[in-house]
């Protein structure tokens, strides 16, 4: 008894205090067994206990937000040891498959409305069975990039507008539910959906790009309603007349049109009177019953922080006097008060003015919140239950107003993750050393861990500027990080400057600029990749079609390419350094509608360069000049380790926003669809890391990860 218990504890020496007290054990053993035993033989040890089995998660999150009802998920396990894998939701459970590679998927696995605690077990081929916490998904509807909100008075609810969907929040359950997407209702997806308004039947109006699409309240089917005449401007803002049940829509280029919603399909009426260019008009749509009696139409817009009225029957327009005080500030709401008879506008601080349209008088009603959010981050307004409604682009949420008090309160929000708040996601790269990603939201540095969705603010890449002068960095097109993830460098794409940011510390030092460096400059820079050493950068420049590589020790630059008389009639809009290759590669587009190049990955051999095209983009991108939905400027790409696929945004696709090419076959492939995963608004950077886990920035402030077979993503930061 004493021999086996000495044994056991020889095997946990093992484990815990290494070889040197096993040797010394050992010699014990031998002593105290001298002299021969039961068997008269040598003690055979026990072999020792495997460690626990351990597996790689690439898709989803640890934790995400996903509005679908169903996810897949996919990892990798030490492929001599397993044999089975099954995904646990509470009671459900879901089988994966597996390859003799150890990679193993689950495809489906439902989710249940709110919090999923996802448990992975795992069976060895020695009959072992390990449970593991896998992620914890929250299923929800999300807001991506609310523009607009209006009160349904009829329904209890508020009617929010994403770019791409239409939800309502239920004030009687405070509940957000999804009324049309992509994969809710049929008929084409909504685009450039802006201002919202309630046809006479309960339907939902949406103004789009050049049209106004009617959504079926209960199914979410989607119909072309009107569309504007050839060669109107895009739409800034619509009106509805509920008494005489017409639609007022603004263009961004002063036209006035008016549609009679009586009529099967709607006559549209030619334009009343051309109307001078207010900028971009904001907020919800105007009271009905007021636009009737006085037979005017109020518009705000941002560009000239005040009102306008419009005479619904000539078309003719006149400034209305708004007292802003000291809270002077872009306008982005305004809705008509039946019971006051005033007119409330919002301003982007948060502030609500007052405006009696007769008398000519106005003042401040509510000051902004103490807490201010992000700069023009409110959007629309709409007036109910002694409420005004908003929306906030970013992070992404509806809030309301209470008309007495004052008070703003947050009714609905699809953020997560914690830490400083987020900001329009404009590049970043995943740092493999600490395993976080380092993007650039706004003008700031910041870190983002993919387990948790915690932000932490790294550095400011300018002091801020007064205004109105133009800060010196506007606008970053790249970014790119040494190996050590210790440095970033950051290039601009208007003011011809690259930094460089210690993000220990985050101090900022100007690599390159007009007034830094020596050699030629580039003019607009659309992409930056930093060489294997760590010694060198390389620089795109977006329209003159040149190359240039930027010493990181002395900043001197030199043109090493000019592929402006190769590839004419195109731009650069991105870049990346195969270094195994010794080559860059080029993310090409076309100019002009006269230009004869096709949106297409180059390759420039480094050694030699020599320029070849490896895939044509036309697959995934649809042709110069019908995009669809707005695009990217400076696209982010990513190749994989194995330097086989290369992954980008996709711009000007409604309904593919990455794409995945094949370098070795010179094919482009979808990365999911619009209706695959969390909604998306401008994709601006995608990342794929050694553990082949994918990660994208979105315009919207969020850090989405995606599934690297099927493009379903999620959000794991917004």
């Amino acid at each position: 008894m004493v021999i086996e218990k000495l044994k056991r504890t020889i095997v946990y020496s093992r484990n815990v205090f290494g070889s040197s007290v096993v040797v010394l054990l050992l010699g014990m053993l031998a002593a105290s067994c001298s002299g021969g035993g039961e068997s008269g033989g040598p003690n055979v040890l026990p072999a020792p206990t495997p460690p626990p089995i351990t597996f790689d998660l690439i898709y989803p999150g640890d934790r995400s937000l996903t509005d679908a009802d169903q996810v897949s998920v996919v990892g990798r396990a030490d492929a001599s040891r397993l044999n089975s894998v099954t995904i646990k939701n509470g009671i459900v459970e879901t089988a994966a498959q597996l390859d003799s590679s150890g990679n193993w998927r689950a495809t489906d696995v439902p989710l249940i409305a709110g919090a999923n605690s996802l448990i992975v077990e795992l069976i060895e081929k020695n009959g072992t069975t390990t449970e593991i916490a896998l992620a914890d998904i929250q299923s929800s509807p999300i807001l991506s990039n609310p523009t607009g909100a209006l009160f349904d008075s009829t329904n209890n609810r508020v009617l929010i507008l994403d770019p791409r969907q239409l939800l309502s929040f239920d004030l009687a359950t405070n509940e957000l539910e999804i009324l049309s997407a992509p994969g809710v209702g049929t008929g084409p997806n909504l685009s450039f959906a802006r201002h919202l308004a309630l046809d006479g039947d309960g339907a939902i109006l949406v103004s789009g790009f050049r049209g106004i699409q009617r959504v079926d309240s209960i199914t979410g089917d989607r119909s072309e309603h009107i569309l504007l005449p050839s060669g109107s401007g895009p739409i800034s803002t619509i009106a509805q007349d509920r008494q005489l049940n017409r639609l007022f829509a603004i263009g961004f280029f002063g036209d006035l049109y008016v549609a009679d919603l009586s009529a099967a399909p709607p006559i549209l009426a030619t334009t009343i009177k051309p109307l001078p260019l207010f900028g971009i008009a904001a907020g919800g749509p105007t009271d009905g019953v007021f636009v009737a009696s006085t037979n005017s139409i109020y518009t705000i817009n941002f560009s000239t922080i005040g009102v306008t009225r419009i005479a619904a029957n000539t078309g003719d327009s006149e400034p209305v006097f708004l007292d802003f005080g000291n809270f002077v500030t872009p306008t982005v709401g305004i809705d008509y008060d039946n019971a006051a008879s005033r007119l409330l506008v919002l301003g982007a601080s948060g502030a609500v003015f007052s405006l009696d349209p007769i008398a000519q008088t106005s003042g401040l009603l509510h000051p902004p919140p103490v807490t201010t959010t992000l700069p023009a981050s409110f959007s629309g307004l709409s007036i109910g239950n002694d409420k005004l409604w908003s929306v906030s682009q970013l992070p992404g949420d509806l809030r309301s107003i209470d008309l007495t008090t004052g008070i703003q309160s947050i009714e609905a929000s699809s953020q997560t993750g914690g830490g400083v708040p987020p900001g329009p996601m404009l590049a970043g790269r995943y740092d493999s050393a600490s395993e976080r990603f380092i993007a650039i939201a706004d003008l700031r540095v910041i870190a983002i861990d993919p387990k948790t969705g915690t932000r932490q603010h790294l550095a400011d890449l300018q002091e801020p500027a007064p205004f109105p002068a133009p800060p010196s960095f506007f606008l970053p097109s790249g970014m790119a990080l040494s190996q050590d993830g210790m440095r970033a460098w950051i290039s601009d794409l208007f003011s011809q400057t690259v930094i460089e940011i210690d993000l220990a510390n985050g101090e900022v030092r100007e690599l390159s600029g007009p007034n830094v460096g020596v050699g030629p400059l580039p003019d607009q820079i659309s992409g930056i990749a930093v060489d294997s050493p760590n010694s060198a950068v390389y620089l795109s420049d977006r329209f003159s079609r040149r190359i240039f590589r930027v010493d990181l020790a002395t900043g001197q630059r030199d043109l090493i390419a000019d592929l402006s008389a190769t590839i004419d009639q195109s731009q650069l809009r991105s870049l990346v350094l195969d270094s195994v290759a010794n080559r860059l590669l080029l993310n090409v587009a076309p100019l002009s509608f006269n230009s004869t190049i096709v949106p297409a990955i180059y390759a420039l051999d480094l050694a030699t360069f020599d320029l070849t095209m490896l895939a044509d983009l036309t697959a995934v991108e649809p042709p110069f000049g019908e995009t669809t939905t707005p695009g990217f400027l400076t696209p982010q790409m990513s190749l994989s380790t194995d330097g086989d696929s290369l992954y980008t945004p996709v711009g000007g696709n409604a309904d593919i926003p990455y794409a995945r090419i094949d370098l070795v076959r010179g094919e482009a492939f979808p990365l999911g669809t619009a209706s695959t995963g969390a909604p998306f608004f401008v994709p601006n950077a995608i990342e794929v890391t050694p553990a082949n886990r994918i990660f994208a920035l979105d315009s919207t402030g969020a850090l989405l990860i995606i599934d690297p077979e099927t493009g379903e993503r999620s959000i794991i930061s917004k």
